[in-house]
């Protein structure tokens, strides 16, 4: 099922400015904003810290910064969508400024 947010929305991430425990709580501040405000939040977390900020919060919709077009099995370097998902993100920022994918990549 798709997962869409509803209009205005807003977007966030940390990219690499922070990370650990400063993640989970600039998380958790943007998940009571939107809590306030009752408005749908992209919060793009950076891979290791997915599974924690969906554990520990309930509004914003946890997306991964980017995920290859794999199945299971071979490639431990590259991020696997099934992974991603388990891991409790809701969605993936696919061809961003940071990350541009060529089209025939993208599709896949």
């Amino acid at each position: 099922m798709k997962v869409l947010p509803r209009s205005p929305f807003f977007e966030t991430s940390v990219k690499n400015y922070i990370y650990g425990d400063a993640v989970l709580e600039y998380a958790k501040a943007v998940d009571a904003t939107a809590k306030k405000y009752d408005i749908d939040v992209i919060f793009i977390a950076p891979y290791i810290e997915i599974r924690r900020v969906a554990e520990n919060t309930d509004r914003i919709m946890i997306f991964a910064p980017y995920m290859d077009p794999i199945r299971p099995g071979r490639g431990i370097a590259d991020i696997l969508p099934e992974a991603v998902k388990a891991a409790g993100a809701k969605g993936v920022m696919l061809n961003h400024c940071e990350k541009p994918i060529p089209l025939p990549q993208l599709k896949k």
